[in-house]
């Protein structure tokens, strides 16, 4: 998959003007897959990491929903979800308690 992040006005720019274009271009891991899930509720979309944390997509959904599924990612209604292991939760308490 490759995603441009910056430099369209650019790109624009040395075409005009016919010349050549310098770019740095790497490869990077990115998630697998099947780590990820999509989530639709309400009118709006989420992401959950290892069925645990969960994030509102809140800008670009347009964008990145149909990235994410072209990436493989499936997309689950909010009753398929698994809750997070509540050892996880009192681990991550505990912890905070002791500061």
């Amino acid at each position: 998959m490759y995603l441009a992040n910056e430099g369209k006005n650019r790109v624009a720019l040395y075409q005009e003007l016919k010349l050549p274009m310098p770019a740095d271009v790497w490869s990077s891991e990115y998630i697998a897959p099947q780590r990820m899930a999509l989530i639709e509720r309400d009118d709006e979309w989420a992401v959950q990491l290892d069925d645990r944390e969960i994030r509102t997509i809140r800008y670009c959904a347009d964008i990145i929903v149909p990235m994410l599924a072209a990436y493989g990612v499936a997309t689950l209604q909010p009753q398929q979800l698994k809750a997070p292991e509540t050892n996880v939760l009192r681990r991550v308490l505990r912890s905070l308690a002791k500061r």
